[in-house]
């Protein structure tokens, strides 16, 4: 996916206003797997992730990287790659 910075589309939070929106966002979604369960946040992910089928490389800094297609999450929130 194309990347930009959030500056050239006008919108610049201070690093001290982005990082307290995203402790915020955090703590809510931490929130939500205590009292519901990881499903509901699994689907949320999925909702914006690459879709099924992207081509993704994942791997430790200094290994040789994994490559397969997408293929979603396991209930427990495991990648899985095909």
């Amino acid at each position: 996916r194309e990347t930009i910075a959030l500056a050239a589309i006008g919108i610049c939070p201070t690093r001290d206003a982005f990082a307290e929106a995203l402790a915020a966002a955090f703590a809510l979604e931490l929130q939500r797997w205590r009292d519901f369960g990881l499903a509901p946040v699994i689907r949320r992910w999925l909702a914006a992730a690459h879709p099924v089928g992207t081509s993704l490389e994942v791997g430790e800094p200094g290994e040789p990287p994994l490559t397969g297609a997408f293929a979603g999450l396991t209930e427990d929130g495991a990648l899985q790659l095909r």
